[in-house]
């Protein structure tokens, strides 16, 4: 691995063998994300050996911890909002997951249709963000790839896939979803009450029972 360091940090002074950086430099972070990902597992190995040292020798890990810690913490809808809205690419490498909201949130905070958004296509939202850079988070080539594909894309291109993500998120909102659940399940109780053989298989015939009933309770005036 490659540990990629503000300048302005208080490790920065022990951890010489990280790319150091300035955050207020653009350019020069996505150079430093480039090279640290095309960076010879042999260097990396030296450099990250070296900092390991550092932080076993210096006691770093309760700061490291600490660092994590603040990291974790709660935010407010509109710092969450302005941190999706400052960043040029969204990674959501999950590998197991739902529908992953964090990408549809990332999606609607890019009012200017700028950035990108790298997706595990093992998230549900994969399958309505279609237009995101999808990536399987177990290949690490692949990933890699995709993040400097990403770091790299064109502004017009970026428009262009952001656009199709935005009115994606904005036409399939909660209020649609919700409208067309219960259009479906008003016409399922049009088709009268479910029947069930509780004698032939009492573990199926339950769950299907319930939904009758809920359904029945529904076409009552």
């Amino acid at each position: 691995g490659v540990l990629v360091l503000s300048e302005f940090t208080g490790a920065a002074d022990e951890l010489g063998q990280a790319l150091m950086i300035n955050p207020h430099d653009i350019d020069g972070l996505k150079d430093a994300i480039v090279r640290a990902l095309r960076m010879s597992p042999r260097e990396a190995g030296r450099r990250m050996r070296s900092l390991r040292r550092r932080v076993e020798d210096h006691d770093v890990q309760r700061w490291a911890a600490s660092f994590l810690q603040a990291l974790a913490e709660h935010h407010t809808t509109e710092a969450a909002v302005s941190v999706a809205a400052a960043a040029d690419v969204m990674l959501v490498t999950a590998l197991r997951d739902g529908m992953n909201l964090v990408a549809k949130e990332y999606v609607a905070s890019r009012f200017d249709e700028s950035g990108v958004l790298v997706l595990s296509e093992f998230t549900g939202a994969s399958d309505e963000l279609k237009k995101s850079l999808r990536i399987n988070p177990h290949d690490i080539d692949g990933l890699k790839d995709a993040i400097i594909k990403a770091i790299e894309m064109p502004r017009p291109e970026q428009r262009k896939r952001m656009k199709a993500m935005r009115k994606q998120v904005l036409d399939h909102d909660v209020a649609r979803w919700s409208t067309e659940f219960l259009t479906a399940l008003r016409e399922a109780a049009k088709q009268g009450p479910l029947e069930t053989d509780m004698e032939s298989d009492e573990a199926k015939a339950e769950p299907l029972a319930e939904l009758g009933s809920t359904i029945n309770k529904i076409r009552r005036p």
